[in-house]
């Protein structure tokens, strides 16, 4: 599968990188430094771009079968705005792109009504612009005609990957204590890109 990157720099979005190329993919790396990707691989592009220019993305876009998104915030203001942003100029550019299928990762201070009381405490405060934004991003996925898939992580660790992770029940309440390695993200939305059973849901999971 030739899959786009978006945020292939991250810690996360080198996870996808690097366990895509494993798994037989070609990959192109989306990213506004090329200079951090520390991958290197024959089925490996490094395009540089900007993640909010339309035109920058429908570039990279061309012959791609799916996008990963594992955008992060890297300052207070992205974190209240990043997620909104730059989903609107990627579904834009997917639709003049003629590419269907997405997986977004998020956050699962999203998930309000499954949140334990401390953690929904702080997603209504603290985190609200977070939460908010990323709401609002998740939407404009959700009023497109797009083949979606919305992946919910716990906390994330650094810790090594094991292949252990699970679905969270819809009635499951979930909390700070709850964790996931990057590793192990990366490796649920690799196989989540095939599950059509996925298409227009949106997946918590977690490790512990």
């Amino acid at each position: 599968m030739r899959i786009l990157v978006i945020g292939a720099t991250g810690a996360t979005g080198l996870e996808v990188v690097k366990q895509g190329l494993a798994a037989g993919h070609t990959i192109t790396a989306f990213v506004r430094n090329p200079r951090r990707m520390t991958l290197t691989d024959t089925k490996l592009r490094v395009i540089r771009g900007d993640a909010t220019n339309v035109s920058d993305l429908t570039a990279a876009m061309k012959g791609q079968d799916a996008v990963i998104v594992t955008l992060g915030p890297k300052s207070m203001k992205d974190m209240n705005q990043l997620t909104a942003i730059t989903t609107r100029s990627i579904v834009a550019a997917m639709q003049q792109a003629g590419v269907q299928r997405i997986i977004l990762m998020s956050s699962f201070v999203a998930l309000r009504s499954q949140l334990k009381f401390g953690t929904k405490l702080a997603a209504r405060t603290v985190m609200k612009g977070m939460v908010n934004d990323k709401l609002s991003g998740e939407q404009l996925l959700r009023d497109s005609e797009l083949a979606w898939t919305v992946v919910y992580p716990t906390k994330l660790t650094d810790e090594a990957k094991t292949g252990k992770y699970r679905v969270v029940g819809a009635h499951e309440r979930l909390g700070m204590s709850n964790s996931i390695a990057r590793a192990e993200v990366a490796a649920a939305m690799l196989t989540l890109l095939a599950d059509h059973t996925a298409v227009r849901k949106a997946v918590a999971i977690t490790a512990h």
